[in-house]
């Protein structure tokens, strides 16, 4: 093991870093389980900030809404990830 997990768990939570472990992994990406754990995890994060950048460039139209008292599931989503 390069760090200790414990040391960098507090370095990722200091800075509101996400940590993943995969349980078993190896430090190199070198084997087809851990390439295809990897994938998945890249996936992950792209429609997570996919869907993020959506919902907030919703967010402005969604504050025009709340003026004319119309709303949206879509609306209801921004405002709540999107403050």
């Amino acid at each position: 093991m390069l760090s200790e997990y414990a040391y960098v768990k507090r370095f990722a939570d200091r800075f509101g870093c996400e940590l993943t472990e995969q349980k078993g992994g190896e430090h190199w990406f070198h084997t087809e389980e851990v390439l295809e754990f990897f994938r998945q995890w890249i996936q992950e994060r792209i429609r997570e900030r996919f869907l993020m950048r959506f919902l907030c460039s919703w967010r402005k139209n969604c504050l025009n809404m709340e003026k004319m008292k119309t709303s949206s599931k879509i609306c209801r989503l921004a405002k709540d990830f999107c403050r």
